[in-house]
């Protein structure tokens, strides 16, 4: 993800760049410009809760491989 945040930040920065050169079309570059932000934050936020998650199930299946031994062992 790090690779697109650098392309979608050169996107903004071009985009800034033809704001700040008074571009016809500057009311609409700026709002994409903070919908693509607002986006690639989302993305960010997503995929963190993401990793939460898949962290989460891993130590649930390390935990149920452990009592499986345990229960197994014991038998």
């Amino acid at each position: 993800m790090q690779a697109r945040f650098h392309h979608c930040e050169e996107v903004c920065v071009v985009g800034e760049g033809l704001i700040n050169n008074n571009h016809y079309a500057k009311r609409d570059i700026k709002a994409r410009i903070n919908s693509m932000r607002e986006k690639w934050q989302r993305l960010l936020d997503l995929s963190s809760k993401r990793r939460t998650r898949l962290e989460d199930a891993y130590e649930s299946h390390q935990v149920r491989i452990i009592l499986t031994s345990l229960t197994s062992s014991s038998s």
